[in-house]
């Protein structure tokens, strides 16, 4: 499943997400101190599972806005 813009509401960004990502698999959140020092994404070794060869962030789930329909 490659990531769709129109499946999130406008002006929300989620705040966790599970995704791949370059054969890295994980849960991923927002870390405003590693965006300070220029990190956008921070991955332990552990989560490199195969060899990728293409940049596609593939979005698994994400956290949503705790609005109910």
């Amino acid at each position: 499943m490659v990531y769709n813009p129109e499946l999130i509401e406008d002006n929300y960004m989620p705040c966790v997400i599970q995704a791949r990502l370059n054969g890295i698999k994980g849960v991923f959140v927002i870390a405003p101190d590693l965006n300070d020092k220029g990190v956008l994404i921070q991955y332990r070794d552990s989560q490199h599972k195969f060899k990728a060869d293409h940049n596609i962030l593939e979005i698994v789930k994400h956290s949503n806005s705790g609005k109910k329909n």
